[in-house]
């Protein structure tokens, strides 16, 4: 008899599964001006039972915030996962520290420019696909589910007119762009051609990173730069005794990948 009531006891255990709720999709959105200067206008939290694709949690989102598809500069807006923490950021304030300590007077300089922006800045795990949907809704790999918890900046639809300047330069900061003009022509204008030797790294607002050559003059050379793009010129890191996994490869690369993923 106790055989037969611990029996039913268990399989009564094994028949009460507690349902469990699957994680909701949630996304963070904000609507303003986010290039050069960070300036929001509406803000918005948006929960999804079911898991969205990318066209249906934008025009989601749209409504919500009672925009229409040309409100919006498409180029310049731009989607992070939050559920992949970001931690490039410690490993390259980490290398700049370092090679501040090993630098000449010049570029302690230009070291403590950069490593004033990198630390008031905000990063994330930027994914780079376009978020218009008239372009995603049409090609299944550019139109991801989206599971988790995202983070989406809608640009406002008044054009981007500028471009940043970053890395070894003097004067670094956030300049006029302009329409058909090079590298070369950016740093010229901008007194901050002294430590580029023949190309400087373009980061366009859509995320692609491009080489730029700086030292050849031409219309056969000339490569166009979007507003809201980045310019970074490199540095010429030193190998470092004390810290030698800081330059094992190259810095460079990875302050590339961080302004890349800068949310503000």
């Amino acid at each position: 008899m106790h055989y037969f009531f611990r029996t039913c006891a268990l399989l009564s255990c094994l028949l009460y599964v507690p349902l469990i709720q699957a994680t909701p999709t949630i996304i963070n959105v904000q609507y303003g001006s986010f290039v050069p200067n960070y300036s929001t206008q509406f803000e918005r939290q948006l929960r999804f039972k079911q898991v969205p694709r990318a066209d249906k949690a934008v025009l989601t989102t749209l409504t919500a915030l009672g925009l229409r598809q040309q409100n919006i500069d498409w180029l310049n807006s731009r989607i992070y996962d939050l559920s992949s923490p970001e931690q490039l950021k410690k490993r390259v304030m980490d290398i700049l520290v370092d090679q501040y300590d090993l630098a000449d007077n010049q570029t302690k300089y230009t070291l403590q420019g950069l490593m004033q922006f990198i630390k008031k800045s905000t990063f994330g795990h930027r994914i780079l696909m376009p978020l218009d949907p008239d372009i995603t809704r049409l090609n299944p790999r550019l139109n991801p589910r989206l599971k988790g918890k995202w983070r989406i900046l809608l640009k406002s639809g008044k054009h981007t007119n500028s471009i940043t300047i970053m890395g070894n330069v003097f004067n670094p900061g956030i300049y006029q762009w302009h329409n058909f003009k090079s590298a070369r022509f950016y740093l010229n204008d901008t007194d901050n051609m002294d430590n580029v030797n023949t190309e400087v790294t373009v980061i366009q607002p859509d995320g692609k990173i491009e080489t730029h050559l700086v030292k050849q003059e031409g219309i056969l050379h000339f490569q166009d730069i979007a507003p809201g793009a980045i310019l970074y010129v490199p540095f010429s890191f030193i190998s470092s005794s004390l810290h030698p996994l800081n330059t094992m490869e190259d810095p460079n690369q990875l302050i590339i990948e961080l302004l890349r993923n800068r949310i503000r």
